[in-house]
């Protein structure tokens, strides 16, 4: 099976590393706007580098595409790789505005594409737990955080390129409490406002309603002087689950489970990212999306939200969700 990439960042070493490992399949190119990142790439992980979109899908004929570009650069890479029926699996968010991402989601749905999207604390077992949990508990609070010091990459300080943290970062806290929890009915947020030399908020607050109803906040900062705090609790009845990342990296997530009996510490058993890699693969290769647990209209959802949260900060207005 051959595999292109559309992109050459540290996203796209992370899928390279995974893709390398896969029996049966090849790297056939990497494609970059700078040539000397995808060169760089190409060296450590094999393919041929490009610095055209286009170029590379029409000569190396892939059979599946990466994408992971920068969230306001979306749109027309994806539009390329729809536009030749390609399965593809691309980095979250998906866009930085609705119309591009609906635009794209038509042509997924349309086109019948295999689809999915880089949101891997889905794909840990430890997840699963919990929603094993949910199954049988009633949901009475849920909390996110993402609350740290801020990427040192200038993109990720322009709004017009990153969406900010909430969009670009906590949008894995936010795509969780959709994972867990369902639909919201209605979502509120308060951004505090950038600290000197930053552009994006250095916090937010966000305040979500699921059905039950069940409250659910998700709070994140980027101006501390330290990494803080990064993960998601559920509190129902029965028991309090906290699933935290300890340090970085997916393999120091840790799932606390805390009963009237005493406390269990669980970590994870998968690599979360081999874990969506080999979901995508499989099923680009079987025509069966069964194994994805995010593919493209699931994603373009969690952008939805997260947007609507932004304007109901702007507005200051409760945004009411469909």
């Amino acid at each position: 099976m051959k595999v292109a990439l559309i992109g050459a960042t540290q996203y796209a070493r992370n899928h390279l590393a995974c893709l390398r490992q896969m029996p049966g399949v090849a790297i056939v190119g990497i494609a970059n706007r700078s040539l000397a990142p995808a060169a760089a790439a190409a060296r450590d992980f094999g393919g041929k580098a490009f610095d055209n979109i286009e170029a590379m899908l029409d000569e190396t004929r892939p059979d599946a595409v990466v994408i992971c570009l920068i969230p306001g650069a979306h749109g027309e890479a994806e539009r390329q790789v729809a536009a030749r029926n390609l399965p593809f699996l691309v980095e979250k968010p998906v866009a930085l505005d609705l119309e591009t991402a609906r635009a794209i989601e038509r042509e997924v749905i349309a086109r019948k594409l295999i689809t999915a999207v880089g949101y891997q604390w889905r794909y840990l077992d430890l997840v699963e737990r919990m929603r094993r949990h949910l199954a049988g508990a009633r949901a009475l609070l849920a909390e996110g955080f993402w609350l740290s010091k801020a990427p040192s990459s200038a993109w990720w300080n322009d709004p017009a390129l990153s969406g900010g943290q909430l969009v670009e970062q906590a949008t894995h806290m936010v795509d969780l409490a959709r994972y867990l929890l369902g639909e919201p009915e209605a979502a509120h947020a308060v951004l505090a406002p950038p600290v000197p030399g930053r552009r994006v908020a250095a916090a937010t607050a966000l305040s979500l309603r699921f059905p039950g109803p069940v409250p659910a906040v998700i709070t994140c900062a980027c101006a501390l002087p330290v990494r803080y705090r990064c993960g998601f609790v559920l509190h129902t009845e029965e028991a309090v689950l906290e699933l935290m990342s300890v340090a970085s990296g997916m393999a120091n997530v840790v799932l606390t489970v805390k009963t009237a009996a005493g406390e269990e510490a669980l970590r994870p058993g998968i690599d979360p990212i081999m874990a969506q890699d080999e979901a995508f693969v499989n099923a680009a290769r079987s025509g069966d999306p069964a194994g994805i647990r995010c593919a493209y209209p699931d994603a373009v959802r969690t952008l939805a939200l997260s947007l609507a949260a932004v304007r109901s900060a702007e507005d200051g207005v409760l945004a009411a969700l469909e």
